[in-house]
């Protein structure tokens, strides 16, 4: 996309006069589908937040944590440990609080008690219920609405299920496949829940299995084929556009299973295995809100932050003013407010020649703060923040090739203060000191 701005100076009237006009995008900007959600409904991981809402584990025995010798500790517990210590804010929900394994209470209300409830059954399985087996998938209508579930809707949706179902294929001859298809059928069942929004899933490979070698195949060999087929599955998701992403904890479990794995039963994960589950979980996490670029995060703070679902794409005008989000990025407006338009000032100098009038014309903006040198003739230009500023200047507006010159101080008498984040810069439009006829400068913001 690109803007221009552009000022000139007419010789007869010594009045500067400001004009702004849009140039149609040459490239399409990607919806920021995070930033647009619909107030109300979960939005998933944003780039570049460490605030990540509320995060449901739902699982089996191994999310449980009730069967791994550790009454203090779980993968639920060592990723809130992690998640602290990383500075996130979060909490977790689920229908229930069974082994609370050392997260803290704080509160005696699902609404209050932010870190001790999941949807971690023993015995589960993937889809429907199995004679003493609970179904995940035939449950999930219940589950979302009991508990903490009822009133807060998870961000972040963290799935490692298919251990149980992997044990009883052995016995039934249920192939891996038809267990893959299971977990496609779960996804698309989340995602048809009332409110769900557009959450960010986590799809986890199950643990090492050497409950029952004997068969072949056996538990090291279906779960290494069920393991293989989830990537697949996340793909499909993905291509529907839903942001489902696949971890791996299965890699570095089974690298390390003397040490990683409860010897006794070869299926529930000991402390040192709950610690690497949840780095697993951490990593994904962390990955996906590592840096944003600076457009998404000046948008969540000055758009989407004060006006849930208000439009916050780059082309986007919210407050009406003329001015695209992506203007007000670039010079410091305030794009909620149509009166707040950003800091750019037409200038003249109180430098004469030959008694001449009216004096140098200037351009003075407003940049994103640690903008290098501009650079380049006649029109010199800088790229920061994901953005190119270039000024360019003409003595008519059909063709801008006029020199441009880089003040080495900026033109800033007078002026507010560039604001928070930014730094003023000027230019001047070459041989404008009595000029005969009208002087033009235009600063054009590009975003690849």
């Amino acid at each position: 996309m690109a803007i221009a701005l552009m000022t000139y100076l007419r010789h007869k009237t010594h009045i500067p006069e400001f004009l702004s006009r849009m140039i149609p995008s040459q490239l399409p900007i990607p919806l920021l589908a995070s930033l647009l959600a619909a107030a109300g409904l979960q939005a998933g991981i944003i780039p570049g937040s460490k605030s990540i809402g509320a995060l449901w584990f739902f699982g089996d025995s191994i999310t449980l944590g009730k069967f791994d010798n550790d009454p203090n500790g779980s993968p639920r517990k060592s990723l809130y440990d992690l998640l602290i210590a990383q500075g996130y804010t979060f909490s977790y929900t689920g229908h229930y609080t069974d082994s609370v394994d050392g997260l803290p209470n704080t509160g005696d209300t699902p609404e209050t008690n932010l870190y001790q409830y999941h949807s971690g059954i023993s015995g589960s399985v993937i889809g429907d219920n199995l004679g003493s087996r609970t179904g995940m998938t035939q449950n999930l209508p219940t589950f979302w609405t009991s508990g903490r579930l009822a009133s807060v809707k998870p961000d972040v949706i963290l799935i490692m299920l298919g251990t149980n179902d992997v044990n009883d294929s052995v016995s039934s001859g249920i192939s891996p496949g038809r267990l893959i298809a299971h977990i496609n059928t779960l996804l698309n069942a989340i995602y048809a829940l009332p409110g769900v929004g557009t959450p960010t899933v986590l799809v986890a490979s199950i643990p090492p299995n050497r409950t029952n070698l004997v068969p072949t195949p056996n538990t090291i060999t279906n779960t290494a084929a069920f393991n293989s087929g989830l990537p697949g599955v996340v793909t499909s998701q993905q291509a529907l556009g839903r942001d489902v992403h696949f971890v791996d904890p299965f890699t570095p479990l089974d690298s390390g299973f003397a040490t990683n794995m409860i010897a006794t039963g070869n299926l529930h994960p000991n402390s040192t295995g709950n610690a690497t589950i949840a780095q697993q979980w951490f990593n994904a996490i962390d990955a996906l809100a590592g840096s944003a670029p600076a457009y998404t995060v000046w948008a969540q703070t000055h758009i989407t932050g004060i006006r849930p679902g208000a439009a916050a794409a780059a082309s986007d005008d919210p407050d009406g003013d003329g001015r695209t989000n992506l203007y007000e990025f670039a010079f410091n407006g305030d794009p909620l407010n149509g009166g707040d338009s950003g800091q750019v000032h037409v200038l003249t100098t109180s430098q004469t020649q030959a008694g001449t009038d009216p004096g140098t014309l200037v351009l003075t903006i407003a940049v994103r703060a640690g903008t290098p040198d501009f650079t380049g003739a006649p029109s010199p230009a800088a790229t920061h923040d994901g953005i190119t500023y270039t000024i360019e200047g003409a003595s008519t507006l059909s063709a801008f090739g006029a020199t441009v010159n880089v003040l080495a101080t900026p033109v800033t008498s007078g002026l507010p203060p560039a604001g928070t984040g930014y730094e003023y810069r000027s230019f001047s439009l070459a041989g404008s000191i009595g000029l005969a006829g009208s002087g033009f400068l235009r600063a054009r913001v590009t975003q690849p």
